[in-house]
């Protein structure tokens, strides 16, 4: 089967700028077996999906692979275990695709932070969740990790290093909000995640909802073509903001 790695956007200059996917065109090695051999479970599930070197929309990964983190088993194929699979959009749809069957470089084992690494860490953001400030019963180190997690920014799975700089302290529930929502961002950068850099905005507010409400905010959302946060954003500006009324006076609703 043929394989497609997009090089693209590239601009154009004439009459006016415009932009062209670029792509690069070759056949996926013949040489090779017609299944993942090193790797089982989830991430043999992923990959034999993969196999045949065609792209596959995000929609159909999701749902072959049936788990809500398969976006970071699948980063965790390209940037820990070396496969080497390409992520593109087209037309609004994200597809995943595999140029090869063989690793490009040996398994990256997650590593820990150290000792001091994690001093630095506690200095700058103080023995607290960096999202919603719970604070440990002391400043200790071991107090620290009673109530604390070590946590990467930018995950390892999206090639962060594990190094003060890329460190914060969590508490339990937003540590596993954050890996909830890396599990399925499909974004390649972590530049702009609150997750990631919840220093960046002083606005941060952890709402957590029944399986009912959040159903309802992701159908809503679906409908208006928004996030769920811009749902609940709206809903508390809706029920919160001045609203003037036919008398010309203001109330609250």
């Amino acid at each position: 089967m043929p394989w497609k790695i997009p090089i693209g956007p590239i601009g154009l200059i004439g009459p006016k700028l415009s932009f062209v996917e670029l792509y690069i065109y070759g056949p996926m090695a013949s040489d090779l077996s017609d299944h993942p051999t090193n790797v089982g479970g989830v991430y043999a599930k992923i990959l034999k999906l993969l196999w045949s070197g065609e792209p596959v929309p995000s929609d159909e990964l999701r749902d072959h692979v049936g788990q809500p983190e398969w976006a970071r088993r699948t980063r965790e194929l390209r940037n820990e275990f070396g496969y080497p699979i390409n992520v593109f959009i087209d037309r609004g749809t994200t597809y995943y695709q595999l140029t090869g069957h063989m690793p490009l470089f040996a398994t990256r084992r997650r590593p820990y932070f150290s000792k001091a690494d994690k001093s630095v860490i506690l200095r700058r953001g103080g023995p607290k969740c960096a999202i919603c400030k719970l604070r440990a019963n002391g400043s200790s180190m071991e107090d620290v990790e009673q109530t604390l997690m070590w946590d990467h920014r930018i995950p390892f799975d999206k090639l962060g290093d594990t190094v003060a700089s890329n460190g914060q302290l969590l508490c339990r529930n937003c540590n596993n909000l954050k890996k909830q929502a890396c599990g399925t961002c499909v974004q390649e950068g972590c530049d702009g995640c609150l997750f990631a850099y919840p220093e960046k905005s002083a606005n941060i507010v952890v709402i957590e909802l029944d399986d009912d409400a959040l159903a309802r905010a992701k159908s809503e959302a679906a409908q208006q073509g928004i996030t769920v946060q811009e749902v609940i954003s709206k809903l508390i500006k809706r029920h919160t903001l001045p609203v003037k009324v036919e008398t010309g006076s203001w109330t609250f609703r």
